[in-house]
C-alpha cells in the first residue's frame, strides 16, 4: 500500500516538469536583438526598393531619425540624421559588394547616393548659433533638441531660450559649432558640465555625448546598372568610392568600407570623411546647373542676378547658388526680390550676389537643384571706372510699417553720372534689395508693402564727384507725398 502511494506521489511531482518541458517553445521565446540588421530573401524583395547585396545576403538600408526625408537634389548641412544604439542597424558593405533593385522595366538610368559626413558624437542639439555680442551659444529648445537625448533631459525643465556660457569651465567659442549648428566639441561616452542661461536664470547641468550625428555632404550619380538573370538590376559602386555613410536613393543608409571584407584590422577606426572630389567645383557639378561669367577687367562692386522659377516639377529643396572666382574664392547668393512692384503678382524668384571687387577672368556659377528653370543670369557692374565711395546709414525702425518708401537724395558734379549711382537696402537677416535710382531727381529709394520693426542698412555707392545730401534716411507713405524722418546712424 505504501509503495503504491509513493508511485502516485512521484507521478504527481513529475507532471509539472513534463508539462513545462513540453511547452518550452511557447513559454520561453528567444530574445531578438532590436538593432539586428534586416535582411530579405530574393522572393521578399519589393519593387523599386534599393537593397545592399553582400555575398549572398540582401540587406535593407536603415533609415534613422533626422531632419531630412526622401531623396535630395543637392546636399545641405540642414539635412542631418542622428543615431544611438540603433547605429548597429545600419548594414556595412565592402568593396566588391553591390546595390540591387527589383524593377518592372529596364529603363532605370541612375541611382542617387548622398554621402553623409560623420560629425562624431554630440549631446543632442542642432541649429544652434554663436552670438558674438554675448559670446554664448544660443538655441531654441522647442526647435533644436533631439528627442530622448541628454540635452532634452538637461534643458526640458526650463524656458525654450537657452544660452550656453561654458563647457567644463571653459568659455564656449564659435569653433564649437559646425555648419549645421551642431556642438562638435565632445568625445563619445563622456559627460560634461555645462553652465547656461535659461531666459535670465543662471543654471548648471551635466550632459552626455551619446548621439551620433551625420550631415549631408556629397552626392554621386550611379549609372552603371545592368540586368541580371536573377530578376533584379545590379548597381555597381565606383571602384574609387571612399569609405563613408551613404543615403541610398533617399530610402536608407549603408556604411561602405573601401576595401574587401576581412582586409582591415579595425573597421571602426576607418576614416569615413575623406574627400571624394578633388575640388569644390567637381563636387558642385554633380548636382548643379553650370554657367560661366567672364570679367574682361577688374570690376568694382558688380552684382550678379539669377532669375528662376520652380515649374510644375519643382521640389521644395531650397534654391542655392555658388559663384567661384578664378582663384577659388567662393561667394554665396541670397534671396533678393525687389518689392517696388508689390501690387503686381510675383513673377518667379531671384537670387543676388554682390562682390566688393571682381578679378578679371572666368568665373564659375553653380545653381541647384537642377530642376530649377533659370530664366536669366545677368551682371550689373559698377561703371564708375573707379573704386566706389560707400556710404551707409543704419535705419532703426521701432515698429512695423506698411506701404512705405525709404529714400535719400544725392548730387553729382556731372549729372550724367547720376545713372551710375546705385545701392542696396539690407534686412537684419542679410536679405538684400536693390535701391531704385531716380537719376532725374537724384534719389535712391526702396518701397515695400510691409516691413517689420528692426535694424536695417541703407547702402549707397557713388563716384568721387558725388555725395549724399540727406543727413538722414527719410520715409514716406506710398499713398501720399508726406515724409517723416526716422532715427538713423550714419
Amino acid at each position: 500500500m505504501l509503495k503504491r502511494k509513493c508511485i502516485v506521489l512521484l507521478a504527481l511531482l513529475l507532471m509539472p516538469v513534463l508539462f513545462l518541458s513540453g511547452c518550452k517553445k511557447q513559454i520561453f521565446k528567444e530574445k531578438q536583438d532590436p538593432f539586428e540588421q534586416q535582411t530579405v530573401t530574393l522572393n521578399d524583395m519589393k519593387p523599386d526598393v534599393i537593397y545592399a547585396k553582400s555575398g549572398t545576403k540582401f540587406f535593407v538600408p536603415y533609415m534613422p531619425n533626422g531632419t531630412a526625408s526622401g531623396k535630395a537634389t543637392a546636399p545641405s548641412p540642414a539635412r542631418m540624421f542622428w543615431m544611438g544604439q540603433n547605429a548597429q542597424s545600419v548594414p556595412t558593405i565592402y568593396k566588391g559588394d553591390t546595390l540591387v533593385v527589383m524593377s518592372e522595366n529596364l529603363s532605370r538610368s541612375n541611382v542617387i547616393l548622398e554621402r553623409l559626413k560623420d560629425c562624431g558624437y554630440s549631446i543632442g542639439i542642432y541649429g544652434a548659433e554663436y552670438n558674438k555680442d554675448t559670446e554664448m551659444i544660443e538655441f531654441d529648445y522647442s526647435k533644436s533638441i533631439i528627442p530622448s537625448s541628454s540635452a532634452e533631459e538637461a534643458f526640458s525643465s526650463w524656458s525654450a531660450e537657452i544660452h550656453i556660457k561654458t563647457i567644463n569651465g571653459k568659455a564656449v567659442t564659435e569653433n564649437m559649432l559646425d555648419s549645421a549648428g551642431v556642438l562638435n566639441c565632445f568625445e563619445h561616452g563622456k559627460s560634461y558640465n555645462m553652465e547656461f542661461y535659461s531666459g535670465s536664470q543662471f543654471l548648471e547641468c551635466e550632459v552626455y555625448a551619446g548621439v551620433h550625428m551625420l550631415e549631408s555632404w556629397e552626392m554621386y550619380v550611379l549609372d552603371n546598372i545592368t540586368a541580371t538573370k536573377r530578376g533584379y538590376l545590379s548597381i555597381t559602386l565606383p571602384q574609387d568610392l571612399k569609405s563613408g555613410w551613404y543615403l541610398v536613393e533617399g530610402q536608407g543608409i549603408v556604411r561602405y568600407i573601401a576595401h574587401e571584407r576581412g582586409e582591415a584590422d579595425d573597421v571602426e577606426a576607418e576614416d569615413l570623411n575623406q574627400n571624394y572630389y578633388e575640388s569644390d567645383s567637381a563636387r558642385y557639378s554633380v548636382y548643379s546647373q553650370i554657367f560661366t561669367l567672364n570679367f574682361a577687367k577688374e570690376t568694382y562692386r558688380p552684382t550678379i542676378y539669377i532669375s528662376y522659377s520652380r515649374g510644375e516639377s519643382g521640389t521644395n529643396e531650397p534654391a542655392q547658388a555658388i559663384l567661384v572666382a578664378p582663384d577659388g574664392t567662393e561667394y554665396s547668393f541670397t534671396e533678393s526680390n525687389n518689392l517696388i512692384d508689390y501690387q503686381k503678382p510675383k513673377q518667379g524668384e531671384r537670387m543676388t550676389c554682390s562682390i566688393e571687387r571682381a578679378m578679371a577672368g572666368k568665373w564659375m556659377l553653380y545653381i541647384s537643384p537642377k530642376t530649377l528653370q533659370i530664366s536669366d543670369v545677368s551682371v550689373e557692374a559698377n561703371e564708375l571706372g573707379e573704386a566706389p565711395t560707400i556710404e551707409e546709414m543704419t535705419v532703426e525702425l521701432p515698429e512695423e510699417r506698411r506701404n512705405v518708401t525709404f529714400y535719400v537724395r544725392y548730387t553729382t558734379e556731372n549729372k550724367e553720372n547720376n545713372k551710375k549711382v546705385f545701392g542696396y537696402f539690407i534686412y537684419p537677416n542679410g536679405e538684400t534689395y536693390d535701391l531704385v535710382n531716380r537719376d532725374d531727381i537724384g534719389e535712391l529709394s526702396f518701397t515695400t508693402s510691409y516691413i517689420p520693426a528692426g535694424t536695417y542698412i541703407f547702402r549707397v555707392m557713388h563716384g568721387s564727384d558725388g555725395e549724399v545730401t540727406s543727413e538722414r534716411v527719410s520715409i514716406r507713405s506710398s499713398d501720399s507725398l508726406e515724409s517723416d524722418i526716422i532715427s538713423v546712424t550714419k
